[in-house]
C-alpha cells in the first residue's frame, strides 16, 4: 500500500512539474494591436491570458515599426500591410482574418447605395490603408468620382462632420457608435453590403492576427485560446464588454457604445480566409494598388495551419 502511494505521489509530482515547465516556456507574450475592433476582438483573450502584454496603438507607423522591429510576437495588423512586409522579409505570418470589415460612410445627407455619392466632398482617414482601397475598390465599381479631404485618424474624421465641417465622412466602429449618440439624426452606408454586392464575397479581410515566424510552435496553445476567443465573441457580449472595459483605450468609449457597436464590428473567424484575401488583393492589383499588399500573392507559407 505504501509503495503505491508513493508511486502515485511520484507521479503527481512529475505532472505538477511538466504543467509548471510548459508555463515557464510560454512565458510573456508581447503583442501590439491597433485602438478600434482589432483591439476590441482580443479583448476576452487578454482578459483571459494575464502572461500577454499588448500595446495599444494609433495609426499604421507603429506596426510597420513592430514588423520591422521583430520585438512583439503578435501582431494585429491591416491585412494588405501584413502581407506587404511579409513578401519583403517573411517575419511574421498570418494565423487568423479577425476583422472582415468595420467601415461606414456617415453624413447628415441620407444615401441609399454607393451611387450616391458621386461627385461629392469625402473626408477619409488611412491612406493607402484599407478605409481608402476599400472606397478605391467601390468607386471603380460603381464608377463613382469623389473628392477627398484626408485625416490622420477615425476620430479626426468623426469630429469634422460632428462640427459640421465635412459632409461626408468614412468612419468605423465602435467610434461611429459614439458618433451616432450625439448625432442621432446620422444616414450611415455599410462599406461591408457595398463589399458583398460587388465581389459576392460577405466582405473584405480587414484585420489579421500575424505571428513572428520563430514563435509560432511555441505559442500554439495560445493561438488556439486566441481562435476560440474570437469566435465566441458575440456568445456573450455582455461578458465581452465588461472585459474591454478593462483595457483603458476602450474604456473611454464607455459601455453603451461598445455594446450597441459590437454586432457592426464583424469580427469572427471565417473559415475561407485564403480565398476572401486572394480576391481582395487580386481586384487592388486590377485597379493600380498592387504595392500596397507586396505587388504579389502570398504563398502558401503565409497561412499558419494549426
Amino acid at each position: 500500500m505504501k509503495k503505491l502511494k508513493f508511486c502515485a505521489l511520484c507521479l503527481l509530482l512529475t505532472f505538477s512539474c511538466f504543467s509548471c515547465s510548459s508555463n515557464e516556456d510560454i512565458g510573456e507574450i508581447n503583442m501590439i494591436a491597433p485602438n478600434g475592433t482589432p483591439l476590441l476582438s482580443i479583448s476576452t483573450f487578454l482578459s483571459e491570458h494575464e502572461n500577454v502584454k499588448c500595446s495599444a496603438v494609433e495609426g499604421s507607423e507603429p506596426l510597420l515599426a513592430a514588423f520591422t522591429s521583430k520585438e512583439y510576437d503578435l501582431i494585429v495588423a491591416p491585412m494588405n500591410l501584413g502581407a506587404q512586409l511579409y513578401n519583403k522579409a517573411k517575419d511574421y505570418l498570418l494565423f487568423e482574418t479577425l476583422v472582415w470589415g468595420n467601415l461606414y460612410v456617415a453624413s447628415r445627407n441620407e444615401m441609399t447605395s454607393f451611387s450616391d455619392l458621386n461627385e461629392k466632398n469625402i473626408t477619409l482617414f488611412g491612406t493607402n490603408q484599407t478605409p481608402d482601397i476599400v472606397m478605391k475598390c467601390l468607386s471603380s465599381y460603381h464608377q463613382v468620382e469623389y473628392n477627398v479631404t484626408r485625416v490622420d485618424d477615425v476620430s479626426s474624421a468623426n469630429a469634422l462632420l460632428l462640427q459640421n465641417q465635412a459632409e461626408y465622412i468614412v468612419s468605423a466602429e465602435p467610434s461611429l457608435s459614439k458618433l451616432k449618440e450625439k448625432m442621432p439624426n446620422l444616414y450611415t452606408l455599410d462599406l461591408q453590403e457595398e463589399w458583398k454586392t460587388f465581389s459576392g464575397i460577405s466582405s473584405y479581410p480587414q484585420a489579421g492576427i500575424f505571428v513572428k515566424k520563430d514563435e509560432v510552435n511555441r505559442l500554439k496553445s495560445t493561438l488556439l485560446s486566441l481562435r476560440q476567443n474570437v469566435k465566441d465573441i458575440l456568445k456573450d457580449v455582455s461578458y465581452t464588454v465588461s472585459c474591454a472595459l478593462k483595457i483603458d483605450k476602450l474604456a473611454s468609449l464607455g459601455e453603451t457604445t461598445l455594446t450597441s457597436s459590437l454586432p457592426n464590428c464583424h469580427i469572427a473567424i471565417e473559415e475561407n480566409q485564403q480565398e476572401a484575401i486572394e480576391f481582395y488583393f487580386t481586384k487592388l492589383n486590377e485597379i493600380g494598388l498592387g504595392k500596397t499588399y507586396g505587388e504579389k500573392l502570398p504563398d502558401e507559407e503565409f497561412y499558419i495551419t494549426l
